[in-house]
């Protein structure tokens, strides 16, 4: 007497790794439950099991169509990083591309590339068939990665490491009088621009984490886009006043409202912060439904913390706000003084329920509890799942 398909289910579900695997080499009930199980999430880490795993996949397709979720991931103690010194490199990233042709029903990929060295392996991306729901990538942006990005039409998540579009690329000034010129006009400087995915491309992405404003300027119009982390391009403060109104121009081009907005800086100041809140308020129909937005400065002169405070009064739907308590000294660290200035917050803003605290790299979490009693839980974070709230908020 066979057992049934939610008994198999079952009994591979609670199961260690190994016994599945015997499983789905002795028992031909149970192969298919047993293969399904452990080939739908693969972590990939290691030059030689990595390739041995592709190949597997590569060769039998049967096998690659369980696949749904891959991280491949090539760590620094693995590879100096320079492929003219370790021979077995090119034929790793070819075993990686053919792994991932084989596997057709994949939706979430990621490509973790852990080293300072050539990173330009998007080829491996070539001929894939998949349509993915998430893809985190750090591949170096090229024709090729363009290529396989105008092909997914499925796509909502997007992470990318590497964009080297510049910045002012498409800006053109133009003489309000034209004059004409005493002398003939020097002849026109070629700008290389990166390649920029089709303007149908992407129709259903809606969180995008990118390293600078420049590929928000790219990614955004025309999609809706609800959730974006980037990050200043500069740290000059006229130049960055300026990439943030272009930020803002932007982030109204989307075709939803934002929810979550993230925008990191090498160094943070209250005035910045001040300005950033200034254009979040004055983009009404852009950032009216705005829930998390971050990194803030919290000013720590008091009259500046006023206007601070008058400021994020202006975003109605707030819930969760990201600061940087960096400057101030003592540092705010402790229990009592979270909680005396998240009390301090929630005077001018009674919707936000949740703040971080951004002290040098070190993050606290401060929950206010829905128990009408108006406690807080407290958690320390130390990157983890403090990093992805906005994608959650």
């Amino acid at each position: 007497m066979s057992l049934s398909m939610e008994a198999r289910h079952l009994v591979v579900q609670h199961a260690s790794r190994r016994d599945v695997c015997a499983l789905a080499r002795v028992c031909k009930d149970f192969q298919v439950v047993a293969e399904r199980s452990l080939y739908n999430t693969l972590y990939l880490s290691g030059i030689n099991a990595t390739m041995s795993l592709c190949n597997v996949l590569a060769g039998q397709p049967r096998v690659a169509a369980y696949v749904e979720t891959l991280t491949i991931a090539v760590m620094d103690d693995e590879t100096t990083g320079e492929e003219e010194i370790s021979p077995h490199f090119p034929e790793y990233w070819r075993s990686v591309g053919a792994g991932l042709r084989s596997a057709h029903r994949l939706l979430h990929l990621t490509i973790q590339v852990d080293f300072i060295g050539n990173s330009h392996h998007a080829w491996i991306l070539d001929g894939c068939q998949f349509r993915l729901r998430t893809f985190h990538c750090d591949l170096a942006w090229d024709d090729h990665l363009v290529g396989f990005l105008n092909d997914q039409d499925e796509l909502e998540d997007l992470y990318i490491l590497d964009f080297p579009y510049p910045a002012d690329a498409d800006i053109q000034v133009t003489p309000a009088e034209p004059q004409r010129p005493l002398f003939p006009p020097p002849p026109p400087v070629r700008r290389v621009v990166s390649p920029v995915p089709g303007a149908n491309s992407l129709p259903k992405l809606s969180i995008l984490e990118c390293p600078t404003t420049d590929a928000v300027s790219v990614l955004v119009p025309r999609r809706p886009i609800t959730r974006v982390k980037t990050c200043f391009a500069t740290s000059e403060v006229e130049k960055k006043r300026r990439e943030l109104t272009a930020l803002f121009v932007n982030l109204r081009l989307s075709t939803r409202p934002l929810l979550s907005l993230d925008l990191g800086d090498s160094s943070y100041s209250a005035d910045c912060s001040l300005n950033f809140l200034r254009h979040c308020v004055s983009a009404n129909r852009t950032m009216d439904k705005i829930r998390y937005l971050g990194t803030l400065a919290l000013p720590v002169d008091g009259r500046e913390r006023l206007r601070f405070y008058g400021l994020l009064r202006g975003l109605p739907c707030i819930e969760c706000v990201e600061v940087e308590v960096t400057d101030w000294d003592p540092p705010p660290m402790s229990f009592l003084a979270l909680r005396a200035i998240t009390n301090e917050l929630r005077l001018y803003c009674r919707t936000v329920k949740k703040i971080v605290f951004v002290y040098d790299f070190d993050r606290v979490v401060i929950t206010v509890l829905d128990d009408g009693a108006g406690g807080y839980v407290l958690e320390e974070e130390h990157g983890g799942a403090a990093d992805v709230i906005w994608r959650e908020v």
